[in-house]
């Protein structure tokens, strides 16, 4: 029997992008995925009335077989998207495609985990805005970048039962 789990709830997402896991022993694993709570074709085209929502990088982490996961929005004050993140490749219209799809996620020795993503919104201005709940957020308000980004596990349990009993240090 295996229960499904929407890892994003906590954060009220409801439209996710560039999904990445990885296990470690067992019974635990991360999930690394880009995500909105704005509602509406977050991944399309954008060619009709443009889609408003800002993009974070979400990591979801299970110690108990996916029975329960914690999940943190690991870019909380940095969006790394505004408006849509086109997933349909080479047919995607200018402008909505910057983000390219090199995400993934890895975990070291001790069991930290780093995830990987571009970050499409890297300017003050941009990420102003993106933390700006009272103004629309949509593909011309972002910054068009494709910076590479890395998001790295520095506290807590990892994904290695042997090393719980060390804490993670940076």
């Amino acid at each position: 029997m295996h229960n499904d789990l929407d890892v994003g709830v906590p954060f009220g997402i409801r439209n996710a992008a560039f999904p990445e896991v990885v296990a470690g022993d067992n019974d635990r694993a991360s999930f690394f995925f880009l995500g909105t709570p704005s509602a509406g074709d977050a991944t399309g085209a954008d060619t009709g009335s443009p889609f408003d929502g800002v993009w974070h990088g979400y990591l979801a982490t299970t110690y108990d077989g996916g029975r329960s996961w914690f999940t943190v929005d690991a870019t909380s004050a940095d969006p790394a998207q505004l408006g849509v993140i086109c997933t349909q490749g080479t047919t995607c219209p200018s402008g909505t495609r910057n983000l390219l799809d090199f995400n993934d996620i890895t975990v070291d020795q001790d069991g930290r985990v780093f995830a990987a993503y571009t970050d499409g919104c890297v300017t003050a201005t941009c990420i102003a805005k993106g933390n700006n709940s009272s103004v629309p957020h949509t593909r011309l308000d972002n910054d068009q970048a494709t910076k590479a980004t890395i998001i790295r596990q520095s506290s807590g349990k990892g994904l290695f039962k042997n090393h719980d009993s060390t804490p993670l240090r940076p």
